[in-house]
């Protein structure tokens, strides 16, 4: 009977420092490494899924499910998210399949709209930033009210930030709430 690869054996301590030694944002080698063997592929997920951006359309999203069906336990990897509501009726039905998101990123390229409540789901968010495309003008009340509501789905919430492109509101920083 063959024995394990030495590279099976290795204790977990130091598997975590080779894989912190490597570029964050390197794809191609946590892909790798997930292929490597079955030992190694909680630590290149953990790296691989970490921060999430998924492009615009129904493909993207179709896809992002496909991969969270059929591999249901790589959701919680999910610890920053970035994504724009304007796909948020694919988006939506995600959010259950995530869990761990704690930095929340929304980009409105339109109105804001309004969210739905699965969204609370997505994980216990820490962090919110909003982006802001379209005017906040004093006609939007709508949009208002609807920010306001993604706020209140995340009752964690400890950061905040608004930023708009819109020549009436200068861009805020991220404002501790308390």
């Amino acid at each position: 009977m063959s024995q394990p690869s030495p590279i099976i054996r290795l204790p977990a301590e130091i598997l975590d420092v080779i894989f912190q030694s490597l570029d964050t944002y390197d794809h191609t080698s946590f892909r790798n490494c997930s292929l490597t063997c079955r030992a190694w592929l909680p630590f290149s997920r953990t790296r691989l899924f970490r921060i999430l951006r998924p492009g615009f359309g129904h493909r993207t999203f179709a896809h992002l499910d496909e991969i969270l069906r059929t591999s249901p336990d790589t959701g919680p990897y999910v610890k920053e998210l970035f994504t724009s509501p304007t796909s948020l009726e694919h988006f939506v039905a995600l959010a259950l399949r995530f869990g761990a998101v704690e930095t929340l990123t929304l980009c409105f390229y339109g109105p804001i709209c309004t969210p739905h409540a699965s969204l609370a789901a997505l994980g216990p968010v820490r962090r919110l930033s909003v982006h802001a495309r379209s005017s906040m003008d004093d006609k939007s009340r709508e949009g208002c009210t609807a920010l306001a509501e993604f706020v209140a789905l995340f009752p964690m919430i400890d950061n905040f930030g608004l930023f708009s492109d819109s020549p009436q509101h200068s861009a805020t920083h991220d404002i501790p709430l308390d």
